[in-house]
């Protein structure tokens, strides 16, 4: 559907930040007519259940953004929860780490901004990142970029970059 709106499709090997995924994919993809009229903005879930037809096996409890329940028959579900608003603690039994309680203050949980907003609290300093996933070696790889290259050069590329 984004091809034949004339998206921009980006490189093959790009590892685009969350923030750049929104931008340059949810976005644009949202703004499809045959999306934008579908979408529920300002929607909370607050349960899926399993349903008994073979059509739409999930009922899926939500309220709309002026708070009135409602429920929506699914086939499907995709679970993204606990990746924004829910982190994981860092301990590999789900339970927090040793030690990861004590040091909340100290803990970046969900993703910085380090290309940007957040660029001075991490530049030049040792930052450990706990992850498997593409947040994970994004962040990894701009704490990299600040590690070997000037300041003047990191902060010049970014407002390039962007």
């Amino acid at each position: 559907m984004l091809d034949a709106a004339a998206w921009q499709r980006p490189e093959a090997d790009a590892l685009p930040t969350g923030a750049e995924i929104v931008r340059s994919y949810l976005k644009p993809l949202a703004n499809l007519p045959a999306i934008s009229g579908a979408l529920r903005l300002g929607a909370t879930v607050e349960a899926i259940v399993r349903h008994d037809r073979s059509k739409a096996p999930f009922v899926v409890v939500w309220r709309d953004a002026q708070g009135r329940q409602q429920r929506t028959l699914a086939r499907a579900v995709i679970d993204a929860s606990g990746t924004w608003g829910q982190w994981n603690p860092s301990g590999l039994d789900g339970l927090p780490a040793p030690g990861e309680a004590e040091n909340m203050e100290r803990i970046a949980y969900g993703i910085p901004d380090v290309k940007g907003a957040q660029r001075a609290t991490y530049a030049g300093r040792h930052t450990l990142v706990i992850g498997a996933g593409h947040s994970a070696i994004n962040a990894a790889l701009v704490l990299l970029r600040l590690r070997t290259r000037p300041p003047a050069q990191a902060c010049r590329q970014t407002l390039t970059a962007e």
